[in-house]
């Protein structure tokens, strides 16, 4: 599948449900900071709390990304 944020999302929850675990503490480092937002808005549910790390701002104005992080965080 392409390259994107919201289709790492939805592998990390593939990988996760089986599992059956409780809600997670997600860690996210750079570019993987997009992956965990997606994740946490499309499973609130899975998600206990998120550690975003080193996330760089710029570029990131486009496709509604500030809205989603404002409400994922909130």
């Amino acid at each position: 599948h392409p390259f994107a944020p919201e289709h790492y999302a939805e592998d990390l929850h593939e990988t996760l449900e089986p599992l059956d675990l409780d809600p997670a503490a997600v860690v996210a480092h750079s570019m993987g900071v997009r992956t965990a937002v997606h994740f946490a808005d499309q499973h609130p549910t899975c998600v206990r709390g998120l550690v975003l790390v080193d996330l760089n701002f710029s570029g990131l104005a486009g496709g509604g990304f500030g809205q989603k992080l404002e409400k994922v965080l909130h």
